[in-house]
Order: C-alpha cells, then sequence, then structure tokens
C-alpha cells in the first residue's frame, strides 16, 4: 500500500519531534539547578514515555482505519534461515556477554566513571537517584526497545522505501535514530546510530522486528542496570567519607 498524506505528517514529526526534544533536554540539563534536579529528571523520562507511546498509537490507529498488514511494520515472525541462525547466535553469545558484563562491572574504574558522569553537567544529570526514578527508568529503557523499533526500524524504513530502495530507506532511519539521541552529545548519537544500523541490518535480513526489538531491550537494560550500579557504588563512597 502507498504512502499517503498522514505518512508523510507522521514521518516529518517523527524525525522534527525526537530531533526537538532531544535538543530541548541538552539545553534544559545546563540550566536546571541541583535543587530542581529530581523533578526535571521526572519529567524528562514521562515525557520520553509519552513521546514514544503516542507515535506508536497514532500509527497503529492509521494501519487499523486503513488496514495495512502489520508484516509491512515487520511485527510479524518470519521464521526463515536468517531468523534461525540470528536467533542461534544471540542464544549462544547471551552466556559469555553476561560474564563480560560482571566483570566490567566489578573494575571500580568503570564504576568511577559512572559517578563522575553522574556528578558532571552533561548526560549524566539523567541517572536516577531515588527509587521511583530507578523504576521510571528501567520502564524506560524497555519502552524505547519496543517503541524505537517500531518508529524508526519498522515505520520510517517503510515510508521512505516508497522512494528509494531497501538499504538506502534503512540508512535514513538510523541517521534521524541517531540525531534523535543528540541529548547524549556527539558521541552518544554516533554510537546510537551505529547501534540503529546493526538493528537495521537484522531487521532487513530477518525479515522481523523480534530480534533487533529483543536485542534493543537488553542493551538499554544493562545500560540502566549499569548506571544504577555505578550510583549504589557512589553512595557507598559518600556513607564512607561522610
Amino acid at each position: 500500500m502507498r504512502a499517503t498524506w498522514p505518512d508523510s505528517a507522521i514521518a516529518c514529526l517523527i524525525a522534527i519531534s525526537f530531533l526537538a526534544w532531544g535538543l530541548r533536554l541538552v539545553a534544559s540539563l545546563k540550566s536546571t539547578p541541583e535543587p530542581r534536579l529530581a523533578n526535571f529528571r521526572l519529567r524528562a523520562y514521562l515525557g520520553t514515555l509519552f513521546l514514544q507511546w503516542v507515535f506508536v498509537v497514532v500509527i497503529a490507529v492509521v494501519w487499523l482505519v486503513r488496514g495495512t498488514p502489520w508484516a509491512a511494520l515487520g511485527l510479524i515472525p518470519r521464521f526463515s534461515l536468517p531468523f534461525a541462525i540470528v536467533s542461534s547466535l544471540v542464544a549462544v553469545g547471551l552466556y559469555p556477554l553476561i560474564h563480560w558484563r560482571a566483570r566490567l562491572l566489578a573494575k571500580q574504574e568503570n564504576l568511577e566513571k559512572i559517578r563522575q558522569m553522574a556528578k558532571g553537567q552533561g548526560p549524566g544529570r539523567l541517572f536516577p537517584k531515588s527509587r521511583r526514578e530507578l523504576l521510571l527508568f528501567y520502564t524506560m529503557a524497555v519502552s524505547s526497545g519496543i517503541t524505537e523499533e517500531l518508529l524508526f526500524r519498522g515505520y520510517l524504513t517503510w515510508y521512505f522505501h516508497h522512494w528509494f530502495s531497501l538499504w538506502p530507506s534503512a540508512l535514513f532511519s538510523t541517521i534521524i535514530f541517531g540525531l534523535g539521541h543528540l541529548y547524549q552529545r556527539w558521541g552518544g548519537a554516533l554510537q546510537a546510530g551505529l547501534l540503529g544500523a546493526i538493528f537495521a541490518a537484522l531487521y532487513l535480513w530477518t525479515g522481523s522486528l523480534l530480534i533487533p526489538t529483543l536485542l534493543h531491550i537488553l542493551i538499554n537494560l544493562h545500560q540502566a542496570h549499569a548506571v544504577h550500579f555505578g550510583l549504589r557504588y557512589a553512595q557507598r563512597i559518600e556513607s564512607a567519607a561522610a
């Protein structure tokens, strides 16, 4: 089914909204004083969740009204040879990756980096400090893995594919995905773009968002847990110093 003007409007709004939200977070991170930072973090978490799910709901409604096949968004699993190969590689690789991250978090210098980021004026100011913030942080990690794959790998790739071949379409959606992470500065945006490119390749190869979404969630949860672990280390350091 061909893209129509609502699809163009949705695609433009996704690109503009995520970039604008990221830039607003950057500006607010620098200007928000420490006493108001807890409220800012909660607004940032809830605002991100709201932004993600508004677009998912809008796309779902358009899809249902128009009767577009859900396979066009990569939401129908395709059990094929590439899917079996990727699934097997992921399953085999999980065990050594779990041990690798355990060794990573056991190193004091890595925990110290997280502590210093949390004390700085950059993206580390978004790290959760309370139990409520931590719960929202983990919720956002899972939510982003689902919504961002659907919006960027699924919807935007489908949209651009009306004018370009499949791989350039995935590339354009990946660039927009990376720019949407500018609140993590250029280094974080580049890292997000590279991960997005990997997710896009897995999506195009398997024909399904299942594997990219699972990996996206696992990576987000790893990052959320690393932050949690690092901040617990910071609390121990501060308690010992007091």
